[in-house]
């Protein structure tokens, strides 16, 4: 029997109907066990490493004297999080139960991949003694994972990947880390913890050279010329003149007297240039195009587009894996491509609750094919993001909250434009050279939408009907513009930007790097989102309508940076990734990629000691008027937060999806309630309404207004249980604990659900109820019931002993 580890349930599931589909659940998330095979996961990286404090304590204080770290060759591991701790013990179990004679690596195909299984390897003691394989995901359908899993090869094979994953992982550690400690003992200080990375900055120097721009604009005046000529109904035509050239107020004057000059019978001859244009459908979205167009249409941040692309995938099961960079699908993918849409008009019997439904049903009725420009031959990791090709539970589409249907919008919109046919246009320049000048102008109308009937088309730019030949010249006319300044990067832009990293770096050589499609720029798009938001929450920007600001923290960091670091251009990344690859192809070992990080670390924290100039970088606070209930002391107030700098009391003001307001924070370190503040975000997407106090451990807490309603306490989270209409539900905004009044069971045997009852069961295993009646022969009998919670059900269960 053979063991395949997935890095995901869906992965599992997949292989899973691929492979043995009548392999049953084992009762845990992406477990089956088939009689050829049992398929389990991860969930992405189960492990990360640990601090270099709890490595060793003597780093616990931060000091310039006690860094570069002096850390173990191997960074000591630890378990990210408690939900990936049951994951890594169904693994662990599964691994050395001495059930298999092979394991089946199916994480994914990258460097990433390949470092999550080799992180779980290492942490399994006693590793069985078995042959270890690897298959390369290209393509998804059924059909290319049988493929693969025929083609698998020895993981032995992939010693490069494992060693470049691990060469990535420590370098981002060692940098992320060391220069952050650094740059925070020299010119920060406790609760001004100044952050720096490999990625991180890089993204904030974008933001900080745009303001800097912004600050050093300075407007010009300039002048261009415009020709009006008559068309050949009799009305104008404006043509503008083709110069790179800022000419002043009296170059423009002089220009003018020329050309009037130079035409003879006021007329000049006007070239005519008439063609066909056509424009492809947009390819398929990943992660970074949704996030951009969240934020253009609705003002999304990008971290918010991203849980909004991950509830649709994972807890509704509408569109498929986020974390792709692909565009397109792959070849077999595309001969299925229609199963999409037909699932989509399957689980929603009105076409009225379908984001298109019109279209869908017409492009399956009519049996359309899918844009080639949407299609790749290459091998993919994961494919672009698009609606499921597997089965929709009924009604999923219409449960949808708003800002789930528009995102789960864009994405059926991308999907069915690739199904439509080439925008054409017909395309129009007028030209003319009088006296060595050329004037111009363009026209564009669509003849036939196509594929813009789903996205939209632009305006069409209508010229009159003008003839090759002489017209009449009405004027040359002057026109001032005056220069703007760049506008500040929104999320959309800077998340462009990312992509698009090359364009700010010189050097061509790292600049081709950062295109290639293995690279695209920095971050990726599962990490672009929260690199944005870690920068936001470390108060280096501030986000006014759609612009993100720099604030003074993030401009005085730049003005500290030693230039060794390269931390303030994305050619650090170009140079890493280069090197990776190197290591990846055994043209570097591991060893001399990694004694690199090392020497430049140790420059990049001499550098920062040896700095003569006494200076600190701002952490953008003021005094806030209430002192810390902790210990006494003055509290700060920014923009984020009110927290002391002598311990670790804080506040945050954006609390649940509610901006607390001055006057509530100063109401609560009063020691008193607030008022009824409406609107507090639950997880479900849901609101409700409470007040708040600090608790006996000067935590933000909800107070209710039917907290005389309390019946107990909830055993799932400790919360009030109070009674509702409907049934006896958890307060607690995070917890969705409900027993239901209108219960089958009980129902069933002529018993009504108290509010005794529900007491008794929330304080006890079980207990005993008395006066059932039996459906089938009107008796009257005794059980005992007690509560079973799934998890997200509560269930009442009955038993005789």
């Amino acid at each position: 029997m053979k063991l395949i580890i997935a890095e995901k349930p869906s992965v599992a599931k997949q292989l899973r109907d691929a492979l043995e589909p009548s392999a049953r659940s084992g009762g845990k998330p992406g477990l089956f066990v088939g009689y050829k095979y049992t398929f389990c996961c991860a969930l992405g990286h189960l492990f990360t490493y640990k601090m270099p404090e709890e490595i060793n304590k003597d780093y616990e204080k931060w000091t310039l004297d006690n860094i570069p770290f002096d850390l173990p060759k191997e960074i000591p591991l630890k378990l990210s999080d408690k939900i990936r701790k049951d994951y890594f013990a169904v693994l662990e179990k599964e691994i050395t139960s001495n059930k298999y004679d092979e394991i089946i690596i199916a994480t994914d195909p990258d460097r990433e991949g390949q470092g999550i299984y080799e992180r779980i390897r290492s942490m399994i003691k006693n590793f069985p003694n078995i042959p270890e394989t690897r298959i390369w995901i290209d393509e998804w359908t059924p059909e290319l994972l049988v493929q693969a899993v025929n083609n698998r090869k020895p993981n032995s094979n992939y010693q490069g990947l494992k060693d470049a994953a691990e060469c990535r992982a420590v370098e981002d550690y060692l940098v992320g880390l060391t220069s952050t400690r650094a740059l925070t003992c020299k010119y920060g200080g406790f609760g001004n913890v100044i952050s720096a990375g490999p990625v991180q900055t890089p993204t904030l120097y974008m933001i900080v050279k745009r303001e800097n721009e912004i600050n050093n604009f300075k407007s010009e005046t300039y002048y261009n010329l415009y020709l009006i000529i008559k068309a050949d109904d009799g009305s104008e035509v404006v043509m503008s003149h083709n110069s790179n050239e800022h000419l002043s107020e009296t170059d423009v004057k002089n220009l003018k007297t020329k050309l009037l000059n130079s035409i003879a019978n006021n007329q000049c001859y006007i070239e005519k240039e008439t063609k066909k244009t056509q424009k492809r459908p947009l390819k398929l979205p990943n992660a970074t195009d949704i996030q951009k167009e969240l934020n253009i249409l609705y003002g999304f941040d990008a971290d918010k587009s991203s849980n909004l692309l991950q509830t649709l995938y994972q807890d509704k099961g509408l569109t498929t894996y986020p974390g792709t960079k692909a565009q397109e699908i792959s070849q077999s993918a595309s001969k299925i491509a229609l199963k999409p849409l037909q699932n989509i008009l399957a689980s929603q019997k009105d076409l009225a609750d379908i984001p298109f439904g019109e279209e869908i049903a017409q492009a399956v009725e009519q049996n359309y094919s899918i844009s080639s420009n949407c299609v790749t031959s290459e091998g993919l990791a994961h494919e672009a993001i698009t609606p499921v090709f597997g089965s929709i539970k009924p009604n999923t589409i219409t449960s949808l909250t708003q800002d789930e249907r528009r995102c789960y919008e864009l994405v059926v919109r991308r999907y069915i434009q690739a199904f439509y046919p080439n925008a054409v246009f017909a395309d129009t320049l007028l030209k003319t050279t009088i006296d060595g000048e050329l004037f111009q102008t363009k026209g564009r109308v669509i003849e036939e939408l196509g594929f813009m009937a789903i996205t939209g088309a632009p305006k069409d730019t209508i010229l009159p009907n003008v003839s090759e030949g002489y017209h009449d010249v009405v004027d040359f006319q002057p026109k001032e513009v005056v220069t703007t300044p760049p506008p500040r990067y929104t999320t959309a832009t800077i998340l462009e930007a990312m992509e698009k990293a090359s364009r700010f770096v010189d050097n061509k050589h790292y600049a081709d790097i950062l295109k290639d499609k293995k690279v695209n720029g920095i971050g990726t798009d599962r990490t672009r989102n929260i690199i944005l938001k870690s920068l936001e929450l470390r108060h280096y920007y501030t986000i006014k309508g759609k612009s993100l600001i720099p604030s003074q923290k993030a401009m005085q960091l730049f003005e500290v940076l030693p230039e060794n670091t390269h931390l303030d251009t994305p050619a650090f990344k170009a140079r890493m990734e280069e090197e990776l690859e190197w290591v990846e192809k055994g043209e570097m070992s591991k060893e001399d990629y990694l004694n690199k990080v090392y020497k430049e670390v140790e420059d990049m924290v001499e550098a920062i000691r040896n700095d003569t100039i006494s200076r600190t970088i701002s952490d953008g606070s003021t005094t806030f008027e209430e002192v810390c209930p902790n210990c006494g002391q003055p509290l700060t107030s920014t923009d984020k937060v009110v927290k002391c700098k002598q311990c670790n009391f804080i506040i945050y003001k954006n609390f649940k999806g509610k901006k607390l307001t001055d006057s509530q924070i100063k109401t609560l370190l009063q020691g008193k309630t607030t008022s009824v503040i409406k609107g507090f975000e639950k997880k479900d997407g849901g609101t409700f309404d409470a007040k708040l106090k600090l608790d006996e451990n000067n935590q933000i807490s909800f107070v209710f207004e039917d907290k005389d309603n309390v019946i107990g306490k909830c055993p799932r989270c400790g919360g009030d249980i109070i009674e509702s209409i409907k049934g006896y539900k958890c307060t607690s905004p995070d917890c969705s604990f409900m027993i239901w009044k209108n219960n089958a069971l009980l129902q069933s045997q002529k018993k009504k659900l108290t509010t005794k009852m529900v007491k008794d069961l929330l304080n006890n295993d079980k207990i005993l109820v008395k006066g059932f009646t039996s459906p089938k022969k009107g008796t009257k009998y005794d059980a005992y019931l007690s509560l079973e919670d799934t998890g997200k059900y509560v269930n009442i269960k009955m038993s005789f002993k």
